[in-house]
């Protein structure tokens, strides 16, 4: 079964920065724009960007290769990106973290094709546990899907590992190859 394609969409749209915004590239071993969730022109392409207040924001686009029910993006496709900016919400923020726990609620089917947005940000750490609540919603701000997860921010040994399996993975957003890293993240361990 084929389901008709969406219409054409301007993708340049995605990197258009609101007042307010700053673009900032979450990397991975992949490069600098998570392509493990984007490795084909026709699935999920995105752009983030770092907030006044210091949260995530951005835009995001379902292509046919997210397809879920017909005309519509897969709910995985909308977790995986809920994961992704929460996680990257909590690097951003000086904690390098791994999903423990995730909570995503699905309220409205995403139509396939057209340019969403997704918001991001921390709420609270404890001990070595980062709160972090995201939503995906249109530019009416009528929510979609909301998510909220636990993280855990990494030991440094276990950061340390990772760095040395792929340094490429930790550059960028907070890892700049200094083991004494800074801030409160440094002194949590």
């Amino acid at each position: 079964m084929t389901s008709s394609s969406p219409p054409p969409v301007d993708l340049a749209a995605l990197e258009r920065a609101e007042p307010g915004w700053e673009r900032l590239h979450l990397a991975n071993a992949s490069g600098p724009t998570w392509d493990w969730l984007a490795d084909h022109p026709d699935r999920l392409r995105f752009a983030t960007f770092r907030t006044a207040d210091g949260a995530l924001a951005g835009r995001a686009w379902f292509g046919p290769g997210c397809q879920g029910p017909p005309g519509h993006a897969h709910g995985g496709s909308l977790a995986s990106l809920l994961d992704l900016v929460m996680g990257g919400a909590a690097w951003a923020s000086g904690f390098p973290v791994v999903a423990a726990h995730l909570d995503i609620r699905y309220g409205r089917s995403v139509p396939l094709g057209r340019i969403m947005r997704f918001d991001a940000r921390v709420d609270r750490r404890e001990k070595r546990v980062v709160y972090a609540t995201g939503a995906i919603s249109d530019d009416g701000g009528q929510v979609y899907a909301s998510g909220s997860g636990r993280f855990v921010i990494l030991r440094r040994q276990q950061l340390a590992d990772f760095h040395a399996q792929q340094p490429e993975t930790c550059d960028g957003v907070v890892w700049t190859g200094d083991p004494g890293l800074s801030g409160e993240f440094a002194e949590g361990f």
